[in-house]
């Protein structure tokens, strides 16, 4: 997370950090030896309403050195100011050298060291050679690599905290807070997933119905039929019955 650049036909190089919010700061310190002052820690108390403390801008998911830690950094506009207040040929060959400079890589292989000590080295040069790279370009994929890489380590030691929570036992749960953090980690962007493509429907026609299958015929019912009354028998002749007595 730290690199150093040190400016064409100079002797101190100034150490920059790549803060949480993805910007540089830059030691304080360094800007007053750059200016040659032998009390640089005195130098730097003159801006303390305007620094910061390498506690404020660097991600809270880790330690950190303590000079890391502690140190007082500023923007590079502050840094800007302070050159061009002491002297304007420097502060322009410090704006010169981060836009459009080329630059030797020293200590290539410490890209994402935590002590600015053993961090690598833009050597800026007047003009560029083959082996040289392109300062603002550098330093723009500097970034995206530390913050890439914090994310990641910021994911780790989520889950690592959840795990620590399930191995103590089933009832121990995250708070509230952690539980939120472990639903939301900042991990690298990706692209949204994509949905599993629904299969294929076969078209219907808007007006046509699935036709019914085939019915089997069905023997119509017989009509019910309504009760005869019995046939009326003939009333029987009525017969005088004094014909019956017998006659004496």
């Amino acid at each position: 997370m730290w690199f150093k650049i040190l400016l064409p036909h100079q002797h101190y190089p100034l150490a920059a950090m790549v803060g949480k919010d993805g910007k540089l700061y830059f030691r304080l310190v360094d800007v007053g030896a750059l200016l040659g002052r032998s009390k640089v820690y005195e130098f730097a108390k003159r801006f303390d309403n305007i620094v910061f403390q390498g506690k404020d801008v660097l991600p809270a998911h880790k330690r950190y050195p303590v000079m890391t830690h502690r140190s007082k950094l500023v923007t590079p506009d502050v840094v800007f100011n302070i050159l061009n207040a002491e002297l304007s040929s420097l502060a322009t060959s410090f704006a010169t050298s981060l836009n459009g400079g080329f630059a030797l890589l020293v200590n290539s292989g410490n890209l994402f060291v935590e002590s600015y000590k053993t961090s690598p080295v833009l050597h800026v040069q007047d003009s560029p050679n083959p082996n040289s790279v392109l300062v603002r370009k550098w330093i723009h994929d500097f970034i995206q690599k530390v913050q890439d890489i914090r994310r990641i380590q910021h994911g780790s030691s989520l889950w690592m905290v959840y795990e620590a929570f399930l191995r103590d036992g089933a009832d121990i749960r995250p708070s509230a807070e952690l539980a939120e953090r472990l639903a939301l980690p900042e991990r690298i962007p990706t692209l949204p997933a994509q949905r599993l493509a629904e299969p294929e429907r076969i078209p219907t026609l808007p007006d046509q119905r699935l036709a019914e299958p085939e019915r089997m015929p069905t023997v119509p019912a017989e009509p019910e039929r309504m009760p005869t009354p019995p046939a009326e028998r003939p009333p029987l002749e009525r017969v005088d019955p004094s014909v019956f007595v017998n006659e004496i």
